[in-house]
Formats: C-alpha cells, sequence, structure tokens
C-alpha cells in the first residue's frame, strides 16, 4: 500500500536487511501524519529525532543551523561556538543566533553587556531577554532588538550617573580581553581589570536597588556564570558583588535572600582564589551570623552550605574563624549545635564541617614536635571540652548512622591530638 502512495517499484521479496532499510527510510519521508504510525526513532550521527508528548514526532539537525535571527535551541542539539544565547523570558526557552558584524568587527574577545536600565525603562520593556555567549567568556544581558537603542542610551545614561563613566550610548560596553599568553603573564587568573570592568558594571548595579524584575534577572544571570573560575574571581574582587549580595541575604524577601546564597556557594565553591578575594570583606564572619539568624530548615541548609564551601579547604579561613582571641567560631558553633530543636539534618553538617576544620592533615607542622596542628589548638581550653561532650557517644539522643559517623570522626580526629579523653 506505502509503496504505490509514494510510486516506488518494489519487489515482492525482501530480505530481511532490505526492509529494515526501506523503514528507516519511510520514517524520514512520510507526511507528519503517516509518520506518527512509528513506534520509535533512532537518532543518527546528524540528526537528533524524538517522539513528542502528543504521540507526534520531529526530527532536526544536531548541529544548530543559526542564521542572524534568533532560534530556539531544540534538545540535544550542539552548538558552534561564537554564538550569541539567550534565555526568551516571555517563553522560557534557550534561543541563539550568529554574532553580527557590529558586535564582533575587530573585537574577537569581547565581552558584551547591556546593563538593565532604570525602573521605568525596565516597565516599559516587555522583551527584555537575558542573553549569554556559546564563548564561556563573555557576559551579556541584552535588552530585544526592537527597542535596542533606546535601552543602551537609556542604560548608559544611568551607567553614567552611578559610574561616572561615558562611552558610545549607541553601542553595548564592550571590553576587550588580551591574548592568553598577555592575559595570563598581565593579570594572571581572572578577567582582567586594567580597563572598564562591565561585569563589574552590572554587579553596581545590584546596589542601585533596581525593581524585582530586574533584580531576579541580574541575579539568575550571575548564578550562570560564577561559577566558572575566572568570573568567580572577579566576582570576588569586584567592590560591589560581595557587598551587595550580603545586603540582599539581609533582607526580608526569602527568594532574593535565596538566590544571593546560592551565587556565593556557586563562586566559592572549590575556587581558593575566589575564596582568598573575599576574605577581605569578612566573608565567612558574614555568612556565619547570617546563617544563625535562619530560622527555616531550607535557609538554614543554604546558608551553612556557602559558610562550608568558603571555609572548608581554606587554611586561612579556618585559624581565623577559630581563633578564641579572635571571631571564636568554634566556640560559637559549639553555642549553635546545642540549640533546643535544631534539625538532626544540620547537626550532621556542623559534625562533618567540624572534622575537616580540625583535621591535622591539613595544617602545617609544629617545629617543635613536627606534629600537626589545627584549628582547635586556637580555641579554648573550655570550648574544646564542649567539643568532647558533643563527639562522646554519651552525648544524649538517639541518631541516624550519618550523625553517628559524623561523630565518632570528630572524636577519633580529637584523640587523635590528644585533646579528649580515650
Amino acid at each position: 500500500m506505502l509503496h504505490k502512495l509514494y510510486g516506488l517499484r518494489i519487489p515482492i521479496v525482501f530480505s530481511t536487511a532490505m526492509l529494515a532499510l526501506i523503514s528507516i527510510a519511510l520514517l524520514f519521508t512520510l507526511p507528519p501524519t503517516l509518520g506518527t504510525l512509528a513506534p520509535a526513532l533512532v537518532d543518527s550521527d546528524n540528526t537528533v529525532c524524538r517522539v513528542l508528548s502528543d504521540g507526534s514526532s520531529e526530527c532536526y539537525p544536531m548541529i544548530f543551523q543559526a542564521t542572524h535571527e534568533f532560534q530556539p535551541i531544540r534538545p540535544e542539539q550542539q552548538l558552534p561556538k561564537g554564538l550569541h544565547i539567550r534565555i526568551n523570558v516571555a517563553t522560557g526557552l534557550k534561543e541563539a543566533k550568529l554574532v553580527s558584524s557590529t558586535e564582533t568587527e575587530g573585537e574577537p574577545e569581547s565581552m558584551v553587556v547591556a546593563l538593565s536600565g532604570s525602573d521605568q525603562v525596565a516597565a516599559s520593556n516587555q522583551d527584555k531577554t537575558i542573553q549569554l555567549q556559546s564563548k564561556p567568556d563573555e557576559f551579556t544581558i541584552d535588552h530585544g532588538r526592537n527597542d535596542a537603542p533606546i535601552a543602551a542610551e537609556s542604560v548608559q545614561k544611568e551607567a553614567v550617573k552611578k559610574t561616572g563613566v561615558t562611552g558610545d550610548i549607541n553601542k553595548p560596553v564592550l571590553i576587550h580581553r588580551p591574548d592568553g599568553e598577555t592575559h595570563a603573564s598581565t593579570h594572571g587568573v581572572g578577567l582582567g581589570t586594567h580597563q572598564l570592568s562591565a561585569f563589574d558594571l552590572t554587579l553596581k548595579e545590584l546596589q542601585s536597588h533596581p525593581n524585582h524584575t530586574t533584580l531576579m534577572r541580574i541575579l539568575d544571570h550571575l548564578d550562570n556564570v560564577v561559577s566558572q573560575i575566572d568570573y568567580g574571581i572577579d566576582f570576588a574582587k569586584s567592590e560591589y558583588g560581595i557587598p551587595a549580595l550580603l545586603d540582599l541575604m539581609r533582607g526580608d524577601d526569602l527568594e532574593v535572600r535565596e538566590h544571593a546564597v546560592l551565587i556565593i556557594s556557586s563562586a566559592m565553591s572549590n575556587n581558593p582564589q575566589a575564596q582568598e578575594a573575599a576574605s577581605r570583606f569578612g566573608l565567612i564572619y558574614e555568612l556565619w551570623k547570617l546563617f544563625e539568624l535562619q530560622t527555616d530548615l531550607v535557609h538554614q541548609k543554604r546558608f551553612f552550605s556557602a559558610f562550608g564551601v568558603t571555609i572548608r579547604s581554606n587554611v586561612k579561613a579556618i585559624l581565623s574563624f577559630s581563633d578564641d582571641n579572635g571571631f571564636k567560631g568554634l566556640s560559637k558553633m559549639v553555642a549553635y549545635f546545642k540549640r533546643n530543636r535544631l534539625p538532626e539534618l544540620i547537626k550532621i553538617r556542623i559534625l562533618s564541617l567540624f572534622g575537616d576544620m580540625i583535621d591535622p592533615d591539613m595544617f602545617t607542622t609544629d617545629s617543635k614536635s613536627d606534629a600537626p596542628v589545627s584549628s582547635i589548638h586556637t580555641a579554648s581550653a573550655d570550648t574544646i571540652k564542649e567539643w568532647c561532650k558533643i563527639c562522646s557517644v554519651n552525648w544524649s539522643g538517639t541518631y541516624t548512622t550519618p550523625y553517628k559517623e559524623a561523630r565518632d570522626r570528630g572524636m577519633q580526629l580529637l584523640q587523635k591530638q590528644g585533646l579528649c579523653p580515650s
């Protein structure tokens, strides 16, 4: 029947191999109404095929075919380098297009940032989208094509008013990036600070109290980029980023507070240079104080996680936090641990981090005894005594296996350093 419909002359006798080939050929040539009869679709090297929720199917190239207009990026598609990628706020879909000549001419290694405008511009411009580059070292917030000149002018005026920096209002802020060798030898790790930093301008705008919609767009975008090592370092070096997020974390808006602390976690995680740069803001102390203020489990977890990734494996931070002549951090941890109705999950996390903080293998040796000296030795005798009680098997309560394991590890590390009785 099908061979008559499509004018194919097919012999009466088929081999198994021929039948398989014909079935695949028909799959890609049948009209949509007939194609839906296929029970399954097979991806080739150059094509992605999938069955939709309504039972229909679609196939498209595996490599995204970019044009000068934004097109949606389909599932499993691979993107060539150098495209402009944005998240369409209206649809929630990622879209991409070719970089226009005005954006790339003479500037093959640039970061492009158009900052969000005033609240009035944000309210009138309903086509704003967050835009990313497919290269990991580029950063863009786009305001939509239709009103880009107006938005750019408003944005530039806002930026001049806030920063004193002037420039061409008809172009986005372009930050040239030198080649890798020059970049490494001149600026070390990070995005570079020898010119106006568009990233810095965006961070500074967090301090200008933008409306909620604009604020969430900026936070969403930061969350997407600060987990990259260079952006994490640049974020921590900025005079605006961490102070602005600390202010947001002290605010009453729970959604903003949670978003801000997640950005801190992403920027500090496995990034020692970002942790070092953030130390001048007293970040570990501020995170602990903010953690103590949280009253619900979700935010307790979020803030303790941010504190943990900032201090864990950071010897300087651990010693500074723990020192009983300074912040008395280990004493504060004891007091918090002994709070009434503290969820066991939080207790487990505190015990786990405590073990990491006092592990002598992380620290240098004492020149007199050649024995490792950990942060616990900076605490007072009373604080050490309290930790010995907490890590004792006689501590009141019935606990889960993860709790017991974290507790026992703490006791082993304390006994290893001769601080608790065996």
